[in-house]
């Protein structure tokens, strides 16, 4: 979780919070995707 703030904390900075929440919930449906496919 830390790693993750490290990373998510300037972008948001940058990008704005709903951009980074759009693009998390992104990426937990395509792994939930793969999830299911595998």
């Amino acid at each position: 979780m830390e790693l993750g703030q490290i990373i998510a904390g300037p972008l948001v900075d940058n990008l704005g919070r709903k951009s980074i929440a759009l693009i998390g919930r992104l990426l937990y449906i395509g792994g939930g995707m793969l999830a299911a496919v595998s």
